[in-house]
């Protein structure tokens, strides 16, 4: 008995039309409370962040890139949970500014300390930037 090679059946991509382009009401408050979960998380990874890190940079510095790795989650699964054009950028403006609030309410009501950091404001108004000069079209 012969075997019978057969093709496999080919499958064509599906490409997303117009109402999936639009963003609904549960796509941002999905984006807005992830971005708030990951946000406290980044408040919590900047503690843990500042032993190692200044361990490495007196031993070797280039493996402080190791350690910035959690920074670049919140746009990566914004991204991928929901699928709307903006997604990622959206969560990780909302991540950055909930990580920034812990150290914004510290600064006002010690009125010194810390402080906000330069790196997350600079972070923050880039990704606003970015979305006001593109009108919020990903291409």
């Amino acid at each position: 008995m012969a075997t019978q090679l057969q093709e496999a059946p080919t499958r064509r991509s599906i490409m997303a039309t117009r109402p999936l382009m639009g963003w609904r009401t549960v796509d941002i408050l999905t984006i807005a409370f992830l971005g708030a979960a990951l946000g406290v998380a980044f408040w919590g990874w900047g503690i843990f962040y500042n032993g190692p890190v200044t361990a490495l940079k007196i031993g070797y510095a280039p493996l402080m890139g190791l350690f910035v790795g959690p920074w670049f989650m919140a746009g990566v699964i914004g991204g991928l949970v929901v699928r709307r054009p903006g997604a990622a950028l959206f969560c990780e403006v909302v991540a950055a500014l909930v990580s920034m609030l812990e150290k914004l309410s510290a600064h006002v009501r010690l009125l010194g300390g810390r402080g906000v950091h330069r790196d997350e404001l600079i972070q923050t108004t880039a990704s606003i930037l970015q979305l006001v000069v593109t009108g919020g079209r990903v291409e």
